[in-house]
């Protein structure tokens, strides 16, 4: 079983006690954790799991109680193939905020470009003229 991807139908006690003994051996084989820390635990919380594909890693997050998780599925979603890993520096060039020298460029770089008509232009008749 991959350690990122819990299948439903694998016990979570299971589950949790794997992902428990993998951070005592990565701390060097003992962890230790104040009983004051355990006991403060004295209301309902949401402990989250993620994973991090960039850097291969299990996240565990604490979040208060009234946190909400929602899965969405984007409509299109039948035709992304979602097996194929994701170009992570195409995506940060299209989603980073461009400095003001990355805007000039990119503004200069415009305007040296010929325009283009999206629509031909229509032709004239010597009826309209």
């Amino acid at each position: 079983m991959p350690a990122h991807n819990r299948p439903n139908t694998a016990p979570l006690d299971a589950y949790l006690g794997r992902i428990l003994l993998a951070a005592v051996k990565q701390a060097g084989g003992e962890l230790r954790i104040p009983c004051a820390s355990i006991d403060a635990v004295d209301q309902e919380e949401n402990l989250v799991k993620d994973y991090d594909a960039a850097t291969n890693t299990i996240v565990l997050r604490s979040c208060g109680r009234f946190t909400e998780v929602w899965s969405v599925r984007p409509e299109a979603s039948a035709w992304i193939d979602q097996t194929r890993p994701a170009d992570l520096a195409a995506v940060a060039s299209r989603s980073s905020v461009k400095t003001d020298d990355e805007l000039a460029a990119l503004e200069e770089r415009l305007q040296r470009k010929p325009f283009r008509r999206s629509v031909p232009p229509r032709p004239t008749n010597s009826v309209e003229q």
